[in-house]
């Protein structure tokens, strides 16, 4: 009957490199720790939240403008190759919540029937979504 929100701060003008060592350099740490770790953007029409989430057209020259999900993938098979002692299978997935419908956006010509669930514990678990194992950084982009 009543939900509170933590505010952490405002990233106003902030570079690509800052939103990503505030808002997700802990999850990948966390992925690659054993937990599961999702990077959501949520906000109005027009507000960024697409720069933010995957930045400017990848190009060398645009390097500097890569968003939060290219700078975590390359972070996580970065830390696999450090961790070479331990075998990692990453899966991913990309899921858009519009007007409050789920699209799987690796999977665009199914009509999966996309739902949250939440767990005794509190967890909660997209179901319906596609998982696309991945071998590379390359691969996830």
């Amino acid at each position: 009957e009543s939900f509170q929100l933590k505010f952490d701060q405002v990233l106003h003008n902030a570079s690509q490199e800052y939103v990503y060592e505030v808002c997700g350099k802990e999850a990948v740490t966390n992925v690659l720790d054993g937990y599961n770790s999702t990077v959501m953007a949520y906000g109005q029409t027009g507000a960024g939240k697409t720069y933010t989430m995957t930045g400017g057209k990848y190009s060398q020259a645009s390097f500097q403008q890569r968003g939060l999900v290219p700078r975590c993938i390359a972070d996580v098979f970065n830390e696999i190759r450090a961790r070479s002692q331990v075998s990692v299978t990453v899966r991913i997935s990309y899921l858009e919540i519009y007007n409050e419908n789920f699209y799987d956006l690796l999977a665009p010509e199914a009509k999966a029937d996309i739902q949250l669930q939440e767990d005794a514990k509190g967890a909660v678990q997209v179901k319906g979504v596609s998982s696309h194992v991945v071998a590379s950084e390359e691969d996830a982009l």
